[in-house]
C-alpha cells in the first residue's frame, strides 16, 4: 500500500496514491504501475519512481503485506501425508522384521 508522509508537503500525484494498493498472484513484477500515473515504484530496488527516475526525494513509503492463508491448508495436507507415510513406512519394517524372523526360524 502506497504510504505518503502527513507532516511533509507532498505533490497532486503522490496524495492521490496514498492508500492506493496492488495485489498479485504468483509472480511480484519489477516495478509497480499505476492505471493513471504509470510506473510509481520500483521493487528493484526499493525505491520511488512517482517523479520519475531523477527525482530520489520523494518521501513517501510502500507497506507491504504478504496473504499466505492459502498456504496452510496445503502444509495441513502434506502434514497428513507425511503422517500416513510414516506409518505405512513403519508398517512395512515390521513386516520385514517379521518375514526376516521366519526366514531364521524356517
Amino acid at each position: 500500500m502506497w504510504n505518503k508522509h502527513d507532516r511533509v508537503e507532498s505533490c497532486r500525484k503522490c496524495n492521490a496514491l496514498k492508500g492506493y494498493t496492488w495485489t498479485f498472484m504468483n509472480e511480484v513484477p519489477t516495478v509497480l504501475t499505476h492505471p493513471e500515473y504509470g510506473v510509481v515504484w520500483d521493487l528493484r530496488v526499493d525505491q520511488s519512481r512517482a517523479h520519475g527516475l531523477q527525482e530520489h526525494n520523494c518521501r513517501c513509503w510502500l507497506n507491504i503485506t504478504v496473504d499466505d492463508s492459502d498456504v496452510y491448508p496445503e502444509l495441513d495436507r502434506l502434514d497428513s501425508d507425511t503422517a500416513k507415510l510414516n506409518s505405512d513406512l513403519e508398517d512395512c519394517v515390521e513386516y520385514v522384521k517379521l518375514f526376516l524372523s521366519l526366514v531364521r526360524n524356517a
